[in-house]
């Protein structure tokens, strides 16, 4: 496991600071006009490159947390981690403060295709869905990884597990239709994605 130190740690804030976009803004520049296939696309191959065959946290909020994680990793070299793992009203929002850090990084850091910093966004943006009975929230990372998701991505209901081999013939198949970019900012970010997914699973704080 990759060791952690003050110089390669960013410890998230431990209350939401609200300064991120939200699905309720009007105008979200990155996402009025895009392709919805592309996206999915583009998740699927950052699964199928980053995570691979390594183990991984099974809950879409924690496998999100560390491909972001791995993301943020790539623009600024330091691996994020929840002030307290034992706190469920952080957990509950985990969602929430994995979006805050993402735009934050991107705000303060060039680097990456353009094309895929949107599309990033646009996935782990937490969106309001709602049923006649009850309203939720969640990114369309974590929609599509869900056993319900398109991707049903998970090979097991336990805590730790792997990737589905058949989604990972996906995502290695979608990796060919992205454009050069996308494929080469993919390739930058799945370096950082494992040692994430062991920070997640070393800390125990996919527990939930």
């Amino acid at each position: 496991m990759i060791k952690l130190t003050e110089k390669n740690r960013l410890v998230l804030p431990d209350k939401l600071e609200r300064e991120a976009p939200t699905c309720w803004d009007s105008e979200l520049w990155f996402d009025k006009e895009y392709d919805a296939y592309s996206d999915l696309n583009c998740e699927q191959a950052l699964i199928a490159k980053g995570i691979g065959e390594h183990r991984c946290p099974t809950a879409g909020i924690w496998v999100s947390f560390a491909v972001a994680g791995g993301i943020i990793a790539a623009l600024t070299k330091k691996y994020i981690v929840p002030p307290d793992p034992e706190r469920l009203d952080w957990i509950e929002n985990l969602q929430h403060f994995t979006w805050e850090v993402l735009w934050k990084t991107f705000q303060d850091n060039p680097g990456l295709d353009s094309a895929f910093r949107e599309a990033v966004l646009r996935s782990f943006l937490p969106r309001e869905h709602r049923t006649l009975l009850e309203s939720w929230r969640m990114s369309n990372f974590v929609l599509h990884w869900g056993v319900d998701g398109l991707l049903q991505c998970p090979d097991t209901t336990h805590p730790i597990g792997n990737v589905r081999l058949q989604c990972l013939e996906k995502g290695h198949k979608a990796f060919g239709s992205l454009s050069q970019g996308i494929r080469d900012s993919i390739r930058q970010v799945s370096q950082y994605v494992p040692p994430m997914l062991e920070i997640t699973i070393q800390q125990q704080i996919f527990k939930t």
